[in-house]
């Protein structure tokens, strides 16, 4: 009966693992997208600057 409850044990500690790794990968991916959107809104700004610049 140990034995099950330490295989148990370990197998949820391994899934537990698995998740965590999987939550770091999708947080990596997470702020890889934000530093192109805030990549993107900058380049958006250079180009409201720029036209506004040609406007005038």
């Amino acid at each position: 009966m140990i034995i099950l409850d330490i295989s148990k044990r370990d197998n949820v500690i391994h899934i537990l693992k698995l998740n965590l790794i999987s939550l770091r990968i999708k947080e990596k991916k997470l702020q890889e997208k934000h530093a192109q959107i805030k990549l993107k809104e900058k380049e958006f700004q250079q180009n409201e600057q720029s036209n506004n610049l040609i406007d005038e």
